[in-house]
């Protein structure tokens, strides 16, 4: 009985002070989460390669322009997501950055098995004829440093449905 009263006591102990320890961790405050950024502006969305919606077997992108969202100061940064009636797209074939506007090709993969994100839900998801909107995010930090960190999104940008290019 001596021996579990010990154990109990120093499994107390131990639990008293990683509850200390965790309360003293950097990022554990709320003083710490990032400014979430305006929702970006979408300009048009444009669909390329296949008439919409593009039917298995064909292949195409959908071309989405936005301005871009300030960051909300020197050293934090904004990034963005993608959305096809609000199924999150993952893949850009690919991205480019003017002053103040992200141009991105988003690929519609009806034809493309061999694309690893080419699963039936994306290949679903966007066929050209949806709904395309975008968030944006902050983000602060080094990920090869273990201090990457991120905002919430911003509430989704004005929606588009994408003309034929």
């Amino acid at each position: 009985m001596r021996t579990k009263a010990r154990v109990l006591q120093g499994l107390g102990t131990l639990l008293a002070v990683g509850a200390a320890l965790f309360a003293g961790v950097p990022g554990a405050g709320a003083d710490d989460a990032l400014p979430v950024p305006a929702p970006p502006h979408l300009i048009s969305a444009v669909v390329t390669g296949c008439h919409a919606p593009c039917a298995i077997g064909q292949s195409g992108d959908v071309v989405l322009t936005w301005e871009q969202s300030p960051p909300p100061s020197n050293d934090v940064g904004v990034d963005y997501r993608e959305y096809s009636n609000d199924f999150r797209l993952a893949e850009v074939d690919w991205m480019k950055h003017d002053s103040n506007t992200t141009t991105v090709a988003i690929p519609i993969c009806a034809s493309d098995w061999s694309r690893p994100y080419c699963y039936p839900a994306y290949v679903d998801a966007l066929r050209g004829h949806e709904v395309m909107t975008v968030t944006a995010f902050s983000l602060a930090g080094d990920p090869d440093q273990g201090t990457l960190r991120t905002s919430a999104e911003s509430a989704h940008s004005n929606g588009l449905v994408p003309t034929q290019g």
